[in-house]
């Protein structure tokens, strides 16, 4: 039986797939860093979330005020709450800047609050969760 002849040239079919292999590569690359942000969306930053949300849910209420959950769901794109507060219960809604990347920014689901992270804020945290606070060790008075 004859086989068809290739009109290729023959020469272009190695550089073709290694094109080819390259850019699936690069997709699969793609793909599982788009499924590890969303992994980390999920379970990753809920604390930093939480205060976010409590600082909405606050705003514009007398201090102290003191939130708490009373429903909570996450999902790769948004963080959803319900918190309740001596005012009553307020629904928050946490999202990034940009859909799986960028700081998250907490708002109030009727528009009336926005929390947003400071810069210094969550420096402060990081470094006073790095190290104890250093305790005051009084001194010790000289006999005469």
């Amino acid at each position: 039986m004859a086989k068809p002849e290739d009109r290729s040239g023959g020469a272009s079919e190695g550089s073709s797939s290694g094109l080819r292999s390259a850019a699936s590569l690069l997709f699969t690359v793609a793909l599982l860093a788009a499924t590890g942000a969303a992994l980390y969306n999920v379970y990753g930053v809920s604390v930093e979330v939480e205060a976010l949300a409590s600082e909405a849910a606050c705003q514009g209420q007398a201090q102290p005020c003191k939130a708490q959950f009373t429903f909570w769901e996450r999902s790769p794109i948004a963080h959803t709450f319900t918190m309740q507060t001596p005012s009553g219960a307020h629904p928050v809604t946490c999202q990034r800047a940009y859909i799986l990347f960028g700081a998250y920014t907490c708002k109030s689901k009727d528009g009336t609050a926005t929390a947003e992270p400071s810069p210094s804020a969550s420096a402060s945290a990081a470094t006073s969760a790095k190290a104890p606070p250093a305790k005051a060790v009084p001194a010790k008075a000289k006999a005469p």
